[in-house]
């Protein structure tokens, strides 16, 4: 069954389809009215090797309108975080401790974090160290995310302990990068 939205929006798609098509065809017919006639006095001519383009404003705002454009899509730096934790259940009643006393003796050494993973994580990634790989906000449940993509979050330091539906975390941010922020580190 349809909802009212999703109905709305095949109806809006097809009547934005049906408008694009009309323009074209009364374009065409205009192009090719307009070759009957004279061009008219803005058209200037472009000569590349034996081929002659015309060529006006309108060409030439839409080549800076398309240059620009896929200089955002191309260029723009996507937000990201690439970190480690180390999970363990709710069930253990002294998570919460150990995990506080593992983050004073590892301090900012990111090996020394690894092999803590290794050790005593209950999450699949400890075979990686622990290694969650790069993320994008939103792919990690909300508390973990808030962590990681707070600017005030230091990186290369272990962070937490952090309670989330899957248990506690111990998370060690190796790379974060921000949208306004082109750095590597924040």
């Amino acid at each position: 069954m349809m909802t009212t939205e999703k109905l709305s929006r095949k109806t809006l798609r097809f009547f934005v389809v049906t408008v694009l098509c009309c323009v074209l065809i009364m374009a065409q017919e205009t192009a090719k009215e307009a070759r009957k006639l004279k061009r008219p006095w803005y058209t200037r001519y472009l000569v590349i090797g034996k081929t002659t383009l015309p060529f006006t404003p309108v060409t030439l705002a839409l080549i800076f309108l398309s240059v620009f454009y896929l200089a955002f899509v191309f260029y723009s730096k996507p937000v990201y975080v690439v970190a480690s934790h180390i999970l363990l259940e709710h069930k253990d009643p002294e998570a919460e401790q150990k995990l506080e006393e593992w983050k004073q003796k590892i301090g900012g050494d990111a090996h020394a974090f690894a092999k803590y993973a290794r050790a005593h994580s209950v999450c699949p990634s400890k075979v990686h160290g622990g290694n969650l790989g790069k993320f994008k906000p939103q792919n990690m449940t909300p508390r973990f995310d808030a962590i990681c993509f707070d600017p005030n979050t230091p990186v290369e330091q272990a962070v937490g302990p952090v309670q989330t539906p899957f248990g506690w975390h111990l998370i060690y941010i190796h790379e974060r990068q921000m949208e306004e922020q082109n750095k590597k580190r924040s």
